[in-house]
């Protein structure tokens, strides 16, 4: 009896997988564009109020431009991962995005979900 309990154990161990998650639950966008390697270094998250999540920790509008001065001081080339809730407001996005020009990010990946049709 304990054999097969170990072997259930040992199956769903290798079966599963691990997966990072975020701070905060986010539903991205469906997208009908092609899957993209998933190499990114720094992530920011958007949730459906609107709020930011740099790298993990909660950061205002404001401050996002110069953290990420910060990180790509470190790293020029790093890629920068933007991850928005769909139902945030497209204000609010377009704000991020002008604030991750300003900042001077070389590579932008936009975060979505595949669409099914």
């Amino acid at each position: 009896m304990i054999n097969i309990v170990f072997l259930l154990l040992l199956f769903f161990m290798l079966a599963g997988s691990v997966e990072a998650i975020d701070i905060v639950r986010i539903t991205p966008p469906d997208s009908t564009a092609g899957e993209q390697e998933d190499n990114g270094i720094a992530d920011i998250l958007m949730d459906s109020e609107g709020k930011l999540y740099f790298e993990s920790e909660a950061v205002e509008l404001a401050n996002l431009s110069a953290e990420l001065v910060a990180k790509l001081a470190e790293d020029p080339e790093r890629q920068v991962r933007f991850k928005v809730d769909g139902a945030a407001s497209t204000i609010q996005v377009i704000h991020v995005l002008d604030a991750l020009r300003n900042a001077g990010v070389p590579e932008l990946v936009l975060l979505t979900l595949e669409s099914i049709q």
